[in-house]
């Protein structure tokens, strides 16, 4: 699979494809930067929900709306959000994703 640039930027909460910004809701962005840490685990439905809500009762349907929107955000890279049936989701990992700092590109190989 080919990847093109995406650029996340967790301290001003922004998403760049290819150059161009692109907005996403608070809640998809929380889901992205839960993923993003877990650097290619899967990280269970639970953990989402208590990480992104922690002080709200919400559906397990919340996550699949906003993982949608973050899908159609992410176009062709769409598939980087792998749902793993029965456990959870997890952003794909590339071959040694960057460290977390303030702007973290996913970069094609």
């Amino acid at each position: 699979m080919m990847v093109t640039s995406i650029d996340v930027n967790l301290s001003t909460r922004e998403i760049q494809v290819r150059g161009m910004s692109v907005p996403v809701g608070s809640r998809a962005f929380d889901i992205l930067a839960v993923l993003m840490a877990a650097r290619g685990q899967v990280v269970s439905i639970e953990d989402i929900l208590r990480k992104v809500w922690p002080d709200t009762v919400v559906e397990e349907s919340n996550i699949r709306v906003q993982v949608c929107a973050l899908r159609k955000a992410l176009g062709e890279d769409r598939r980087l959000i792998q749902n793993i049936p029965g456990r959870g989701y997890r952003l794909t990992p590339k071959s040694d994703m960057p460290a977390a700092r303030t702007g973290i590109p996913l970069l094609a190989e």
